[in-house]
């Protein structure tokens, strides 16, 4: 039909397809074959009004380059949106701490049946604070038989997951309720197994909400959880549920400073009470903090992570050799004094209005950012 209805027919067709060569249809292979500049006499960009206008335009005009320079620094009147999260923002990429805590920009939610990571990450925080609010320390957990331990994971969890309901202001469901209910209660009872292997300690404080002061920052902390040990010193305890390392507070662009963070606060803080207090200034000369550790707590298992002290009364989270060589420090006490000066410069870099766009490894920072849109990384890479 098309051979009968015209007096010259132009035929094309792609030379591959995925990379595979292709031939043109048996119904016109018999026909002479040219190319786009034979047919035309002339090359395609310079028929195709767009591509001239473009290219004549790019070489009339003037470029002119253009650096992307840091913000104005913070004052005194700006309030600073978050806390220990600013510190691994500006440590993964300046522009992300710029960009989520001084324009305030956060990408929408994204929609989720049931509960999300978060949900069940503020049960389990819920849970085991209202079992140590109970217990108050490890002597008391240990006197308690196997069917009042399962009876208070079961109880806690119940609480938890019903006060989370109703603050949803839409009910789970009676059935949803009761598996989150069977999931958290067995997650607990696996933690609580962990904690009655270590030694001696009470708790000292739960979701402890406080505002600090750091360099020039005005922020908020909440610290998940401190422990007491035999000697008098601390443990600072952050409740995980996903995979985590101490590998995370080492550099000077620590993956996870937080803990490190609380523990220079905590330490800071207990000093000026001391001080305050003369006859309490040689109470005690171990460190203040003696530890910080991470809570993992995961179905597929369950362990306490973290450096401290070379004495302390804690041997899993003692100070070992290989940490001298991963962390750059000579002992407890030097590691605690290298964190204080990374934060320092952490808080200084963003307090001084550093933002550049600079991820501190490009394909595991920038992977689950939402801010690419705005700082343009992946334009930046093609332009490289």
């Amino acid at each position: 039909r098309f051979l009968q209805s015209c007096k010259q027919l132009i035929i094309s067709y792609p030379k591959r397809i995925d990379d595979l060569p292709v031939a043109v249809s048996s119904l016109f292979a018999k026909y002479p074959e040219k190319t786009i500049t034979e047919l035309l006499g002339k090359p395609l960009e310079n028929l195709v009004p767009l591509l001239e206008l473009k290219r004549r335009h790019y070489e009339s005009a003037k470029l002119q380059s253009f650096a992307s320079g840091d913000a104005p620094a913070v004052t005194e009147e700006e309030a600073v949106r978050g806390g220990s999260s600013l510190f691994s923002n500006q440590s993964a990429c300046p522009f992300r701490a710029f960009s989520k805590h001084r324009l305030g920009l956060k990408k929408l939610s994204d929609p989720e049946v049931g509960l999300n990571a978060a949900d069940r990450g503020s049960l389990l925080h819920r849970s085991l604070e209202l079992i140590w609010e109970r217990l108050k320390d490890q002597q008391t957990l240990l006197s308690l038989d196997e069917h009042e331990l399962i009876s208070l994971s079961e109880e806690t969890s119940q609480y938890a997951v019903t006060e989370l309901s109703q603050r949803r202001g839409k009910s789970l469901g009676a059935r949803y309720q009761a598996l989150e209910k069977i999931r958290l209660a067995k997650l607990l009872l696996a933690w609580m197994a962990v904690e009655k292997e270590r030694v001696d300690f009470a708790v000292e404080a739960l979701e402890q909400r406080q505002e600090f002061r750091f360099q020039q920052l005005s922020l908020e902390a909440r610290i998940d959880r401190v422990d007491r040990l035999s000697d008098g010193s601390l443990v600072i305890v952050d409740y995980k549920t996903g995979v985590s390392t101490i590998n995370r507070w080492w550099g000077d662009r620590p993956d996870e400073p937080q803990l490190p963070l609380y523990c220079g606060l905590l330490e800071l803080d207990q000093s000026a009470l001391k001080d305050k207090d003369a006859d309490n200034v040689q109470l005690d000369k171990k460190p203040i903090v003696g530890a910080i550790a991470f809570a993992q707590i995961r179905v597929d298992g369950c362990s306490l992570k973290g450096v401290g002290a070379e004495d302390l009364p804690e041997p899993r989270l003692q100070w070992q050799d290989k940490i001298q060589t991963e962390a750059g420090a000579y002992d407890w006490s030097q590691l605690k004094q290298r964190w204080l000066k990374v934060l320092s410069a952490l808080a200084n870099d963003f307090v001084s209005g550093k933002s550049v766009v600079d991820p501190k490894q490009p394909n595991k920072t920038c992977q689950y950012c939402d801010l690419a849109a705005l700082c343009r990384i992946n334009h930046q890479e093609v332009s490289a």
